[in-house]
């Protein structure tokens, strides 16, 4: 009897845990585990042609999506209203927030685009027909007007829920952005549109807080299959297929004019992230060695292995080489994966690059990521436990956070010590990003007219592109951007620790400190790109 009663126990706490963990999209209804959207969506849903269309600076009146029109203010209102607006907004992947025209209290904004794609546990979309028709939406927005397109993959513990906590601050971003397209436009120009896409996957699977420490290993082995499994790539892929195309017929006019594309991932969605796009880059710093050292493909393949599996000192070279790739810059921030993953970028740190060469590849991390920099390396000597390696730095590469094994770092953010720095904020409330970030908004738009006259101000004379020297110390309102090492001016592959007091720990990445680094360090990388022309290979169609 008494075993019986255990059994039962067991088997009662085994379906109280399954009852709390979530097996299913949030934003997505796939015709298999939700043969329709629930009954509390609303019957008939508004169309993309409806309220927030008129009026505002991106007509859409062709566009074929469920879509809806919301704001932040509705989707952070309290009441009853409110929350059927919610529910109605989680029943959708596309939503479009509206312009602002004139604001009392905030600059006024042509609103933004907000794309939600949904990936399972084998990095299949939950439902490929609502991506076509995602992609099909972009398409013609794309053929109309250039844009600001920014792809962010969250990290672990989160999701694609409508009041998610990085969902919430990504509209934040997008909003700043819209700021700026607006406000810098000119009187003779106009804005682009602002495109957010939110890469969506299991991050978060339980729902109990004591018990999400336990799925670190199981959604970080995730994130490295959703992101190897190719859907994703496909996704990145057609993203920039379908950029490059309008933006090479506009290649003659200035950055306002063309589409700027960036990806951004945070935590296990970094992991994600850079599993999805690591063989072209590492097929690109295979490229730079060969050219480099004037090596056949075979050798240089040879040579990268090998010194990444020993560690060895990276390549030195006079040649000075230029990088290609596909796509634009992709930003990993406090990336929760094991830094010998960028044993192969880091063969580039003593290469020469051409002044021309693009920014292709950064990562930032904290310091003070207790999360990357504690629980992550316990969790991997577990994880290495059976592992071997040839030596004791490589053991150590394995099991220390990418962006902390100091011998791969290449640069440091740091706060400038200087008066009127804001004080990181926290706040509380239904759909607003917890770093108050919307709060500085005005202030980080406004610093950033000297470089938006570069973008759509064809009378100012732009910099040349040798005072564009990215990975250069360079200093921003804030911080300051400075080299640890002796790495070349203009190469394409960074890898920085931050200051605690920039970036305060593993998910406190949306505050306004590290914000005014990122948006001015895209924004620097899109002039250079209207000055050297560089709009990918020509092969992409």
């Amino acid at each position: 009897m008494i075993r019986c009663l255990k059994a039962v126990m067991v088997l009662m706490g085994l379906l109280a845990v399954s009852s709390c963990i979530t097996h299913t999209p949030v934003r997505t209804f796939d015709s298999v585990n939700k043969p329709g959207p629930p009954p509390s969506c609303p019957a008939t849903m508004p169309s993309s042609q409806q309220a927030c269309a008129q009026g505002g600076p991106f007509p859409d009146p062709n566009i074929a999506s469920t879509s809806i029109c919301t704001s932040s203010a509705e989707l952070r209102a309290d009441g009853p209203q409110a929350d059927a607006h919610r529910r109605a907004v989680s029943c959708v992947s596309h939503e479009r927030h509206l312009h602002v025209s004139e604001s009392p209290t905030s600059l006024a904004h042509g609103g933004f685009d907000l794309h939600v794609l949904e990936f399972d546990d084998e990095g299949m979309p939950w439902n490929p027909a609502q991506q076509d028709r995602t992609f099909d939406v972009l398409q013609d927005q794309l053929a109309v007007h250039p844009a600001v397109i920014v792809t962010f993959v969250h990290g672990w513990k989160n999701d694609a829920t409508v009041c998610n906590g990085n969902l919430s601050c990504f509209r934040d971003v997008l909003e700043i952005l819209s700021k700026a397209e607006t406000l810098f436009a000119g009187p003779h120009g106009r804005p682009r549109r602002v495109i957010g896409v939110y890469v969506g996957w299991r991050g978060g699977t339980i729902r109990l807080r004591g018990a999400k420490q336990l799925t670190f290993w199981g959604r970080k082995h995730t994130a490295h299959v959703v992101g190897d499994n190719g859907a994703v790539t496909a996704v990145i892929e057609r993203l920039r297929a379908m950029v490059a195309k309008p933006r090479r017929a506009r290649s003659t006019e200035r950055s306002f004019e063309t589409t700027s594309l960036v990806f951004v991932g945070h935590s296990f969605g970094a992991a994600l992230l850079f599993s999805a796009v690591a063989t072209s880059l590492n097929g690109s710093v295979g490229a730079a060695i060969q050219k480099a050292t004037g090596a056949t493909p075979a050798q240089a393949e040879q040579a990268t292995s090998q010194r990444a599996l020993t560690n060895a000192r990276p390549l030195i070279s006079n040649r000075k080489v230029r990088v290609r790739t596909a796509g634009d810059l992709v930003i990993l921030v406090n990336p929760a994966m094991e830094a010998s993953r960028f044993a192969n970028l880091t063969q580039t740190r003593n290469l020469r690059f051409e002044v021309e060469q693009m920014p292709i590849f950064m990562t930032v991390a904290s310091d003070a990521d207790s999360a990357v920099g504690g629980f992550f390396p316990f969790g991997q000597a577990f994880a290495t436990v059976a592992r071997s390696a040839r030596s004791r730095d490589i053991w150590f590469s394995m099991v220390k956070g990418f962006g902390l094994y100091e011998p791969y770092l290449t640069h440091r953010l740091a706060l400038k010590p200087e008066e009127g720095i804001p004080l990181p904020e926290s706040v509380s409330g239904t759909c607003r990003c917890t770093s108050n970030l919307g709060a500085f908004g005005d202030a980080l738009v406004m610093r950033l007219g000297r470089l938006y006259q570069y973008l759509g101000d064809p009378s100012t004379p732009p910099p040349t592109p040798d005072k564009l020297s990215l990975a250069a110390y360079q200093e921003m309102l804030f911080s300051r951007f400075e080299p640890v090492r002796d790495v070349d001016p203009n190469n394409p592959f960074i890898m920085a620790s931050v200051d605690p007091a920039i970036i305060g720990g593993h998910s406190e990445i949306f505050n306004p400190r590290f914000m005014d680094f990122l948006i001015e360090y895209i924004i620097q990388t899109e002039i250079k790109r209207s000055l050297v022309k560089d709009y990918g290979p020509e092969t992409v169609q």
